[in-house]
């Protein structure tokens, strides 16, 4: 089985192992798709007051954490406005304290925000339809990360389905697996994938880590 690196312009770049016929640039895509509906779900979700996210709906467990987010028909171009859904102009409660560097907000935000950016997408290019499911311990949450920038505590299993298509796509792709979220001391994020499939195909791409 051969890996390759794929060098596209988007926020994330994966070196995968594919197994079958879907193209690498549909894989680096879908996985750069997905990953950016996460991080900005996540921004969305702890954000006071929330954001809400064009096609994006949030069930939410004990202790204020989604357990489950739904996708339908969500344009991953309308992220970015929402995430920046106050003017720099105005000085409000919820600006200073996403300003503040003491903040645990600011860095899932502000990464949610940059990467969407560096994948400048456009209406159309990538839409999100399913579903994602936390499969966690009682003791994992995502408001973890309020408990400042050693996240080590922090491992959230997520269960995939999800339908992406859009322009930047040769063809629809069905993701179906296990994306599994790890933190780790000074605001460090891992990403590792299990039994994830593309179109029916397996589908692994090495762990990604983020730094906040």
């Amino acid at each position: 089985m051969k890996k390759r690196f794929l060098p596209f312009l988007f926020g994330f770049v994966f070196c995968c192992s594919v197994e079958a016929a879907v193209s690498y640039q549909d894989v680096n895509v879908a996985l750069s798709g997905t990953l950016d509906g996460v991080l900005s779900v996540v921004a969305s979700a702890v954000a006071g007051p929330n954001v809400r996210l064009q096609g994006v709906g949030l069930e939410i467990g004990q202790g204020d954490d989604p357990v489950k987010v739904t996708f339908t028909r969500s344009d991953l171009s309308t992220y970015s406005s929402s995430l920046s859904f106050y003017s720099l102009s105005e000085r409000t409660w919820y600006e200073t304290l996403f300003n503040k560097k003491s903040s645990s907000l600011t860095p899932f935000r502000e990464k949610a925000i940059s990467s969407l950016e560096a994948s400048a997408y456009g209406k159309g290019e990538l839409i999100l339809d399913g579903s994602i499911v936390t499969l966690r311990d009682e003791d994992a949450s995502v408001r973890a990360i309020r408990n400042g920038s050693n996240w080590s505590s922090l491992k959230i299993p997520l269960w995939v389905s999800l339908i992406i298509s859009g322009t930047r796509l040769d063809e629809v792709v069905l993701m179906e697996g296990v994306i599994e979220i790890r933190g780790g001391e000074n605001g460090v994020i891992t990403i590792y994938s299990e039994n994830l499939r593309m179109n029916g195909e397996s589908i692994t791409f090495e762990p990604f880590v983020i730094n906040y």
